[in-house]
C-alpha cells in the first residue's frame, strides 16, 4: 500500500514538474512571438516581393487583388486567404504564397492552360483546357467554330489530349468544329480532316489518326498533289498504300 502511494506521489511530482515547464515555455513562447510580431525588420517590403509563373495575369493585377499593406509584419499576413483571393481569378488555377524572411513574399502562380479562342459578337474569348470561356487575346491561334458550351468543353479536352500526345500536330491546327453527328473536324492550313465522334476519340484513336494523317501527307507529297480533305474515319493503311476518303486538288 505504501509502495502504491509512493508511486502515485512520484507520478504527481513528475507531472507537476512538466506542467510547470510547459507553462513556462508557453509564456516564454508567447512573449517571444509578441516580440517577433513587432519587429520592424519583418515589415513587408514591396521591392522584394517575387511573382513567378504568370504570363496572362500581370504582376500589377496580382498585387492589386492581394491589396497588400506594405510595412505590415509578414507574420501577420494570412497567406491562405491571399491564395484564395488569387484563385478566384478565372485565369489562375493554383497559387502558392510563402513568407521569405525577413521582409518578403514569394508568390508562385499556375495559370489555366488556353487551348483556343472563340469569336462571338465580334469579341474574342479565350477557351481553357477545361472548357472555361473568358474575354481575352492570349492563347494559341486555334479557332472554335462552335458556340455550344458542352461541345466547346469536349473539344477543349480533346485538344489538350492532342497537345500532350503530339504537340507538333496540335500546333498545326488552326480551327476545330463539330458537325450535327458530333464528328470532329480539324482544320489545318492546307486541308481539313474529319475524325470520329468526339465521344469515341480516346488516346489510341488520336495516335492512330495522327499516324494515318502523316502517311496520307507523305504519299500525296510524293505524287506532288495537294490535299484539301481527308476523312480519317474511312482511311486505312495497307501494304504501304493509303486507302479511303482523300480528296485532292
Amino acid at each position: 500500500m505504501r509502495q502504491k502511494k509512493f508511486k502515485q506521489h512520484r507520478l504527481a511530482k513528475f507531472l507537476s514538474k512538466w506542467i510547470f515547464i510547459f507553462l513556462i515555455l508557453s509564456v516564454a513562447g508567447k512573449f517571444l512571438w509578441n516580440i517577433l510580431l513587432n519587429l520592424e525588420q519583418l515589415g513587408l517590403n514591396p521591392d522584394t516581393i517575387t511573382i513567378e509563373g504568370n504570363s496572362m495575369v500581370s504582376d500589377n493585377r496580382i498585387l492589386g487583388v492581394l491589396d497588400l499593406k506594405y510595412g505590415l509584419n509578414i507574420l501577420k499576413i494570412k497567406t491562405k486567404e491571399l491564395e484564395e483571393k488569387l484563385q478566384a481569378l478565372v485565369r489562375i488555377n493554383m497559387v502558392s504564397i510563402k513568407r521569405d524572411f525577413p521582409d518578403s513574399l514569394k508568390i508562385n502562380v499556375e495559370e489555366v492552360k488556353p487551348v483556343g479562342y472563340l469569336i462571338k459578337n465580334n469579341i474574342r474569348y479565350v477557351i481553357t483546357c477545361d472548357g472555361i470561356i473568358f474575354p481575352g487575346l492570349e492563347g494559341p491561334a486555334i479557332e472554335f467554330k462552335v458556340s455550344d458550351t458542352e461541345t466547346i468543353k469536349k473539344l477543349a479536352i480533346l485538344l489538350l489530349k492532342i497537345d500532350r500526345l503530339n504537340s507538333k500536330f496540335y500546333n498545326s491546327i488552326i480551327a476545330v468544329d463539330c458537325n450535327y453527328r458530333d464528328e470532329v473536324i480539324i482544320y489545318q492550313h492546307d486541308c481539313y480532316v474529319k475524325l470520329p465522334a468526339v465521344s469515341e476519340i480516346d488516346e489510341t484513336a488520336i495516335k492512330r489518326s495522327i499516324y494515318l494523317l502523316d502517311e496520307v501527307v507523305k504519299q500525296y507529297k510524293k505524287e506532288s498533289q495537294n490535299i484539301s480533305y481527308i476523312d480519317l474515319r474511312f482511311v486505312d493503311f495497307d501494304n504501304g498504300k493509303i486507302k479511303g476518303a482523300v480528296i485532292v486538288k
